[in-house]
């Protein structure tokens, strides 16, 4: 997925990520620094790789139900009224992956993850325009 300019500065600034998935028992929200997003960067085709440290339970709703949501925002970021403040929901599948390609590249980022938050970003919606 081609992600817009404004879209990619919001994720260039963005300080934390919320990510949500969901299973039979109901919705699970947790989060990971922006930082972590930048390291890794967003790789071909839309593909979000973050960190899994623990993440158990994203990692069994995941495996239920891939849809995952992802929150990001920025307050330093320009929004087409001129004002501050602007935010994209991405939506898409996600897997946790401990061993693999993807997983490797995270890890040698971050040696304390066991593995890679694997999303493919099917949609990005600004939030406020």
């Amino acid at each position: 997925m081609k992600l817009d300019e404004k879209c990619k500065e919001v994720v260039e600034k963005t300080e934390w990520i919320s990510i949500t998935t969901a299973s039979e028992s109901g919705l699970h929200t947790v989060a990971a620094w922006g930082y972590r997003l930048r390291k890794m960067g967003i790789q071909d085709g839309g593909i979000i790789l973050l960190p899994a440290g623990k993440y158990f339970q994203t990692e069994e709703n995941l495996k239920e139900n891939s849809d995952v949501q992802l929150l990001m925002a920025s307050s330093e970021v320009q929004r087409a009224d001129g004002k501050k403040g602007q935010g994209y929901r991405f939506s898409g599948s996600g897997e946790v992956q401990l061993e693999g390609t993807m997983a490797e590249q995270v890890k040698k980022e971050f040696p304390w993850a066991r593995g890679a938050l694997v999303v493919r970003i099917e949609k990005a919606e600004a939030l406020i325009s």
